[in-house]
């Protein structure tokens, strides 16, 4: 069995899925800097220690003082765990990876480094030189394949598959019952109001000021429609007030950050889908809402459209354009028929493209074709930092 080290934050639903995923077909260990990691796992969680706090994920001194001291840490661990392959997650994780020096060494790219900071200096270098030293790279859309490529990578180190097990969440999903008068009356809203639901983080690159602004328009045509915003991030404050100035009152709802389960729940209990964002690779919120036979409106970015065809499984728009958003959802909140026939569609595209069976298949095979590969041993000896 191959032995695999995952070295990541180990806060994030992608390395909760991921690694118990990888655990299935190899044995895992997780390394992490964050003391209190936040994901639950039936693998060892190996805390490396550091004098301190975690590496920052945007521009900062630290980001350069930091890394060699990381990467003398796990390089220390990997010489006790001996692992076959090294796993390093996201910029900074992969940053140390690179330095380390071990090979192979899989990089595992979340969508926003490769499609928005690599455009800033030093984050385009930091990036290039993970890429460089990677034996293989995995991202989760095409998008994502051409920004690494533009970046330098060879085509062959890159293997692009969703992180998302469809099956797996369409089970989850309906387990939970949908509660359409109850839920609604826990909002204070009435049992025939139509949800329009964004399950978005309330981040800049999110823009769900977009989203807000096109609720007067929809609020007022569609007559019944209601906003629900489930997460939370830096610009909840900001947002609540914009909904504020905009009059929306008691027609939107903030939940905050909530668990998977009540995630779930709003999903199970809403009629519409939508997103604004200006960037993405695979949307696992998008990828949520399709299998929840959700009928979805959301930008038109290279990410999404991979996913959404349009007015097939869904309506594309312009980002940033709240007036088009807005037609498109009175469209949609007006004709029940088209929205049951966008979400059937949208389910099917789920389960086609999320298929984990096969996805995982092509995951070991690089895994052990990195095990494999002639004339490079499965464990380097690890330069000095």
């Amino acid at each position: 069995m191959i032995r695999v080290a995952y070295f990541s934050e180990s806060s994030s639903i992608y390395d909760a899925f991921l690694v118990t995923r990888l655990s299935e077909m190899s044995g895992v260990s997780i390394l992490t800097f964050n003391q209190k990691p936040e994901i639950k796992v039936s693998v060892p969680i190996i805390t490396l220690p550091l004098p301190f706090g975690k590496l920052p994920g945007h521009d900062s001194p630290r980001i350069y003082s930091t890394l060699s001291i990381k990467a003398f840490f796990l390089q220390r661990y990997l010489r006790i765990l001996k692992p076959d392959i090294l796993v390093g997650c996201g910029l900074d994780y992969g940053l140390s990876s690179a330095l380390s020096g071990f090979q192979p060494f899989f990089s595992f790219i979340w969508g926003s480094e490769v499609l928005s900071p690599p455009k800033l200096f030093p984050f385009r270098a930091m990036i290039k030189f993970v890429l460089a030293r990677a034996s293989q790279v995995l991202v989760d859309s095409e998008v994502q394949v051409e920004a690494c490529l533009q970046l330098g990578c060879r085509r062959d180190k890159v293997l692009s598959l969703p992180w998302v097990d469809s099956f797996e969440l369409d089970s989850k999903l309906k387990g939970i019952d949908p509660d359409r008068e109850g839920f609604r009356r826990s909002l204070g809203w009435s049992v025939d109001d139509l949800i329009v639901v964004c399950t978005r983080s309330h981040a800049p690159i999110y823009n769900i000021e977009c989203v807000l602004e096109s609720a007067p328009d929809v609020i007022d045509k569609a007559g019944n429609a209601r906003f629900l915003f489930v997460g939370g991030g830096p610009l909840t404050s900001r947002l609540k007030e914009l909904a504020t100035e905009l009059g929306l009152g008691r027609k939107v709802h903030f939940t905050g950050r909530v668990e998977q389960a009540r995630l779930f729940r709003c999903l199970r209990n809403s009629d519409l889908y939508v997103s604004s964002s200006l960037s993405d690779g695979t949307s696992a919120s998008l990828v949520e809402a399709m299998t929840c036979h959700l009928p979805c409106v959301v930008s038109n970015i290279a990410g999404n459209r991979e996913w959404i065809a349009d007015g097939r499984n869904g309506f594309l728009f312009p980002p940033r354009d709240s007036k088009r958003l807005s037609e498109l959802l009175i469209d949609l909140a007006t004709d029940e028929l088209a929205r049951r026939r966008m979400g059937d569609a949208g389910f099917e595209t789920s389960i086609s493209r999320g298929n984990w069976k096969t996805n995982s298949s092509r995951l070991l095979s690089a895994l052990e074709d990195l095990s494999a590969r002639k004339g490079q041993p499965l464990r380097q000896a690890l330069p000095k930092v």
